[in-house]
């Protein structure tokens, strides 16, 4: 019994279980530790190849980010394209090519003849904005600072096709069945701002149909007859996001060789995202934009040559005879740019 044991004795069993006592809380604080240590590490890990992400893409050397699989939208997004009104992008990597003045004229034709058109401007250039916001007369700086600040809140989601179908329209006699949404210069911050936080893993949803989940819900689309949208000349949220709600797109450029090389490169890119995420997109063609035809309607030597490049370029590259649109070249023109 401990009582019978010598002082020294029972000195030496308590010194026993505290140095093992001691020894049980030491192994479970070093473990804990070490847990700690090892999420720290798979935590840093996780976050250096999210960043490594966002490097490659930021240079240009990774463009599948765009590609990865789409997550879940708030409709069924394929069931409801096959089903779509007519939305057409007017898509060029280049910018200079006539691609704003075609979607206002555009939309401001099939106003004239009746349609509900909603104009949708994701360039952060905001060419087609000014354009209509002159023609909707709105010169009052807390209004127009709104009214550009649209196409935002469209991008980010926060807004649903209920919303939508109130768009501005511009109320005049001859486009008062034009409605549109605005944007400006702040649209590239929103635009990398989601990017970053889609790319970390941050957002609870695909950033990629906030746009599709407006233009496609059922209100929208029984509200308005046609959408038209213009984007900016680079791969930006806008543009891929554009592309994965839209039916169709026009691919305008101006004929000389730079720009021609662009078409190529523009072409490539939708039929990438087209085979990946955006397969209800189909290619309408190649327009001609801001020609130099003279009097006798034929295009000059320095444009036919580059048409003829082109042909033969596009024919090399997606063996296909039908991209250009051979009786659209559309000349050079203020009134053209000036008719919205």
């Amino acid at each position: 019994m401990w009582w019978s044991l010598s002082w020294l004795e029972l000195a030496a069993s308590a010194a026993t279980v505290l140095t093992f006592v001691g020894g049980f809380f030491a192994f479970v604080i070093q473990w804990r530790r070490l847990g700690r240590i090892e999420n720290q590490n798979k935590e840093g890990a996780e976050a250096i190849k999210k960043l490594e992400r966002i490097r490659r893409i930021s240079d240009g050397t990774d463009e599948s980010i765009w590609s990865r699989k789409l997550g879940d939208g708030k409709l069924d997004y394929h069931r409801a394209l096959d089903r779509s009104i007519p939305i057409l992008l007017v898509a060029n990597l280049k910018g200079g090519v006539g691609k704003t003045t075609i979607a206002a004229n555009l939309a401001a034709h099939f106003a004239s003849t009746g349609e509900r058109v909603l104009a949708i401007d994701m360039d952060y250039q905001g060419t087609l904005s000014a354009l209509l916001l002159g023609h909707a007369k709105i010169t009052d700086a807390e209004t127009l600072d709104l009214e550009q600040k649209k196409s935002e809140e469209l991008l980010s989601g926060e807004k649903d096709g209920a919303w939508l179908v109130a768009a501005r329209e511009v109320n005049n006699d001859r486009l008062n069945r034009l409605h549109f949404i605005a944007a400006d210069y702040t649209l590239a911050d929103l635009e990398n701002r989601l990017l970053i936080r889609w790319l970390l893993d941050e957002t609870k949803d695909d950033i990629r149909l906030h746009l599709a989940n407006a233009l496609l819900s059922e209100k929208v689309q029984k509200h308005f007859d046609r959408i038209i949208i213009d984007t900016a000349p680079r791969l930006t949220l806008g543009f891929v996001a554009s592309a994965c709600c839209s039916t169709h797109v026009l691919i305008p450029t101006i004929l000389n060789e730079g720009s021609s090389r662009s078409v190529r490169d523009s072409i490539a890119q939708l039929e990438f995202l087209r085979r990946r995420i955006a397969g209800h997109l189909e290619i309408i063609g190649v327009a001609c934009s801001k020609t130099y035809r003279g009097e006798d309607n034929n295009l000059t030597r320095v444009e036919s040559e580059a048409l003829d490049a082109l042909r033969i370029d596009l024919h090399k590259r997606f063996k296909r005879d039908d991209l250009i649109l051979e009786k659209c070249k559309i000349r050079q023109s203020a009134k053209v740019a000036e008719a919205v």
